[in-house]
């Protein structure tokens, strides 16, 4: 995975516990403080017509050194992204399905 986020808890509330889940966007986001990259995030989203399932999604985004190595883009625009159905999470080891039974389908 790519770049690091700038604190251990850039984008958290300190007052949040280290694990959390909340809802974007119509989907489920896990959160954990192991999870130290800002270009990886696990969201439980409708992966078909009828099926849901936990996703990792890394994306990475274009740099300056990119563009001068050829990448035809922008600095900031998204070069590739990879998306994985997982069951764990990787950073933290927490069941994931676990939480798909207490939540269901949204």
């Amino acid at each position: 995975m790519g770049r690091k986020k700038h604190g251990p808890d850039s984008h958290r509330s300190p007052l949040l516990p280290a694990l959390q889940i909340h809802m974007s966007n119509e989907k489920l986001r896990h959160s954990c403080r192991q999870n130290q990259y800002e270009d990886a995030e696990i969201f439980y989203e409708k992966i078909n017509r009828v099926e849901w399932g936990w996703v990792l999604s890394q994306w990475q985004t274009a740099t300056e050194f990119d563009i001068e190595d050829g990448y035809e883009g922008e600095v900031g625009s998204q070069m590739c992204s990879h998306h994985l159905l997982i069951r764990y999470c990787p950073f933290c080891g927490e069941d994931l399905e676990n939480k798909r039974e207490i939540h269901g389908s949204l």
